[in-house]
């Protein structure tokens, strides 16, 4: 898929669609997927489960608290791109994306 196809430059980037613009007017030059964005949504959801149950097992409340904020920070990134699926131009999923998994490391070097 080309992603220049079907540019319409006149258009805000808030206004754009997938009918009414290119995905070179979006955040990717892509689309997220929606199935591995979901699974790892609701695999790391679960995790919070299973370290909460740990945490109170083994009485590691600090470490437990630390766990839960960044599993939690996972779910709302992954939230993001599904947002992103949906509507590759939205500026919140975005948002949320990008504040949510800044800190991962880059492995492309």
């Amino acid at each position: 898929m080309d992603p220049n196809a079907n540019c319409n430059y006149d258009l805000p980037g808030y206004l754009c669609t997938l009918k009414t613009c290119c995905l070179a007017q979006s955040s990717f030059l892509y689309r997220p997927t929606l199935g591995g964005n979901t699974f790892f949504a609701v695999l790391f959801g679960l995790l919070i489960f299973a370290q909460i149950a740990f945490g109170i097992r083994y009485r590691t409340w600090g470490y437990m608290s630390a766990m839960i904020l960044g599993l939690l920070s996972e779910v709302i990134g992954y939230v993001g791109r599904i947002m992103l699926y949906f509507n590759p131009f939205n500026g919140i999923g975005f948002w949320m994306y990008v504040a949510c998994h800044s800190m991962e490391p880059n492995l492309q070097s």
